[in-house]
């Protein structure tokens, strides 16, 4: 006897809506991996879905450090000093402070 999809009479906003609560990448991939349905919907909007899910699970030092692979992958800046790079496009918008080395949370 075959199982059919529990999700796939459901709605995509309503099933985007359901899968942005997951709380982790795991169970994001667990969901994936169970669900024809939810397969085909990170076929469609995997890189919204995967932004929400990390912004809410992840530490705030590990989403500086994605964002920065992210923009160095994508090309689109010249090259420059590492300093250059960590004052233009980590530091920026965070209440931090960035060495060659390390990350140093600022002091409140």
């Amino acid at each position: 006897m075959s199982q059919t999809d529990p999700f796939s009479q459901l709605p995509s906003p309503i099933l985007l809506a359901i899968v942005k609560l997951l709380l982790d990448l795991l169970s994001l991939r667990s969901l994936n991996n169970a669900s024809p349905t939810f397969h085909s919907l990170m076929d469609e909007s995997g890189p919204e879905i995967i932004d929400e899910i990390m912004h809410t699970s992840l530490p705030e030092q590990i989403l500086i450090l994605i964002r920065g692979v992210k923009i160095i992958r994508s090309n689109s800046i010249a090259p420059g000093s590492l300093d250059e790079f960590t004052n233009k496009y980590l530091a920026r918008e965070r209440d931090c402070e960035f060495t060659t080395t390390y990350y140093v949370p600022k002091e409140s």
